[in-house]
């Protein structure tokens, strides 16, 4: 990932795929999520702004996720 200020960091990643990457370096292993991020970024800061939510979210995206689900499967 690059970061705005320039630097570059890297991680395993997924559990599952860092444990195949260790036994054998494939081309596929190898991959920038900067492009990911900040687009997941501008999606969080528009939203934001829309909804006019300033606050701390101290959730995983998943958790958001599920969690909207859950507000949108409960009748009323």
């Amino acid at each position: 990932m690059s970061r705005p200020d320039g630097t570059e960091t890297q991680g395993t990643g997924c559990h599952k795929v860092a444990g195949t990457c260790r036994q054998r370096r494939p081309p596929w292993c190898v991959f920038d999520r900067t492009g990911l991020y900040r687009e997941l970024s501008g999606i969080e800061i528009e939203l934001r702004r829309k909804l006019g939510f300033g606050n701390r979210i101290k959730m995983t995206i998943a958790e958001m996720i599920t969690t909207i689900e859950e507000l949108l499967s409960t009748p009323g």
